[in-house]
């Protein structure tokens, strides 16, 4: 994996989780902890990251920063809710995790 695309996938990751620390983001994307904070400082001239050192410590994205919510049209939104008592269990948890990230 280039640096753009761990970069890009760390930006998706945290969007979803909001909290981590270095040394998870590290082992998830097979690298060092200083190779994340190399990331983490290029990434935060761009989104809104914020870090605290010491114990609870981490990178964390604010719950304020969602970027993709209200994407989707209230039309949109009324199609997904519902399908989602007609497809498999699999597809409607990936369509409620749509409707909570992009609705």
């Amino acid at each position: 994996m280039n640096a753009n695309v761990r970069r890009a996938e760390i930006v998706r990751t945290m969007m979803g989780r909001r909290k981590s620390t270095m040394c998870e983001l590290a082992e998830e994307f097979g690298v060092t902890d200083r190779t994340i904070r190399s990331d983490v400082t290029l990434l935060m001239t761009e989104y809104p990251f914020e870090t605290m050192r010491g114990s609870g410590g981490g990178i964390m994205l604010p719950d304020s920063y969602r970027p993709n919510k209200h994407l989707l049209s209230e039309r949109q939104k009324q199609a997904i809710k519902e399908a989602i008592p007609n497809v498999c269990p699999v597809f409607a948890v990936v369509l409620r995790e749509i409707l909570e990230a992009f609705g």
